[in-house]
């Protein structure tokens, strides 16, 4: 039971141990499909200029903005502030009560890890937990990837 006296639960539509990934990076898609075999993860591909990027329960999503377009991009911000934003209780509607209000908005929030493969510096970034924006032109761009997405396991 939760504080405000009803239980919470979570349907698991496979989100654990899934990785999204709308990027076009043919030697990064390569290594990480043989890594994900390797260490027991499922890689769905998104793409371009596709809400997709909200449709598919997972733990990560890896993404290259210039990759899934701006026009998506900018809906899935738009997604992220929607779910992960602030709630005013007093927007309540006469029917709505506020623990169900409440209780709406913790088990609506979206605690996807984004990982961010562009190199674009001034967009804003989605409303989320934990966003890691990763040079993939840096030596270790690969392992600093799959260390997050592992480091997940641990906090789960």
């Amino acid at each position: 039971m939760g504080k405000l006296g009803k239980e919470v639960t979570t349907i698991d539509w496979g989100r654990d141990r899934t990785v999204h990934c709308i990027f076009d990076n043919v030697p990064l898609k390569n290594s990480l499909e043989s890594w994900a075999k390797d260490n027991g993860y499922r890689l769905v591909w998104g793409h371009p200029n596709s809400p997709d990027i909200t449709a598919f329960p997972c733990i990560v999503i890896i993404v290259d903005r210039t990759y899934l377009g701006m026009d998506a991009y900018e809906s899935y911000l738009e997604y992220t502030k929607e779910v992960n934003g602030p709630f005013n209780l007093s927007e309540l509607s006469e029917d709505e009560s506020k623990d169900d209000k409440l209780i709406e908005a913790l088990t609506s929030k979206d605690d996807t890890v984004c990982i961010i493969i562009d190199n674009l510096r001034n967009i804003e970034h989605p409303m989320l937990d934990n966003v890691f924006q990763i040079n993939l032109k840096q030596n270790k761009a690969f392992k600093w990837i799959t260390a997050v997405i592992q480091s997940i396991d641990q906090f789960q």
